[in-house]
């Protein structure tokens, strides 16, 4: 049964007890027990290219966007791609805000989100190590995003961040990974190729 069928087929509390979430490229999922197989860059782009950091608070602007940002601070091909993944774990478990995120009650999310993102780094040979980097540019951006987003100073040109339309930032992301992996064939999920080679 193909994930179109289950959605279709299968009584909706049958579907939220087996905790299985469709992915865009059609997969069915468990996030909390979500498999290499599972992961493709695909389904990272698209979502999170429609994911809207600040719980929607500001103007439409994406994770996908975000991360690219992120991937922007590095030269360095694996901290770069570490960067463009390092929120790749919202893909099945959607952005919440970070005060949200650290509440009382939140463990489970918490978890959830740092075994994905384990698996993610795993799937494309990344270090976990990475993320501690990763932190201090993310930092950056979301100050960035603050000053471009709720301005209460002056905002500088070259830092300011304008917003783009998801299909555009979906566009970016992919493109970034691109660059980094020059032989993806647009289908793989990115596992079995290596960072810079050609086809």
């Amino acid at each position: 049964m193909n994930a179109a069928q289950y959605m279709a087929e299968v009584p909706r509390r049958d579907q939220e007890r087996n905790g299985r979430i469709r992915t865009f490229t059609g997969k069915l999922v468990d996030p909390f027990a979500l498999t290499l197989d599972d992961i493709d860059i695909r389904d990272i782009a698209h979502h999170l290219s429609n994911l809207c950091r600040y719980t929607g608070a500001g103007p439409f602007y994406s994770v996908a966007q975000h991360s690219v940002l992120v991937a922007n601070y590095f030269i360095d091909p694996a901290a770069r791609l570490a960067g463009l993944l390092h929120d790749a774990a919202e893909t099945y478990i959607n952005d919440i805000a970070s005060p949200l995120k650290r509440a009382i009650g939140m463990e489970r999310y918490v978890t959830a989100d740092e075994e994905i993102t384990a698996a993610v780094f795993q799937a494309f040979r990344l270090r976990h190590s990475q993320l501690a980097e990763i932190k201090t540019f993310d930092d950056l951006v979301f100050q960035r995003e603050v000053m471009s987003f709720w301005p209460t100073g002056t905002v500088y040109s070259d830092q300011f961040i304008n917003p783009v339309s998801p299909v555009v930032a979906e566009a970016q992301f992919l493109s970034e990974f691109r660059r980094l992996f020059p032989s993806w064939d647009g289908a793989s999920n990115g596992q079995g190729l290596i960072l810079g080679a050609t086809s």
